[in-house]
């Protein structure tokens, strides 16, 4: 983020009062981005990513769904 007008200042603080109702200085943001851990990341797409959520749209004259089942596993 570019700190390099008052706008953006303005609005970086503003945006967060209003909508998350607490400050937090960029350093303090970045502080918690950085303790996220790649287990973290990996716990959450398995929540996430699972094959019986998934959907896949094809367009075309396809006979056959087969050769695209595989496309839906995780």
């Amino acid at each position: 983020m570019s700190w390099e007008d008052s706008e953006t200042v303005a609005n970086y603080w503003a945006r967060q009062f209003l909508l998350e109702r607490k400050l937090e200085t960029p350093d303090e943001k970045l502080a918690k981005i950085n303790r996220v851990s790649v287990k973290d990341i990996q716990r959450v797409a398995k929540k996430l990513f699972q094959t019986k959520q998934l959907n896949l749209v094809l367009i075309g004259p396809y006979t056959s769904s087969a050769p695209f089942k595989r496309l839906l596993k995780v």
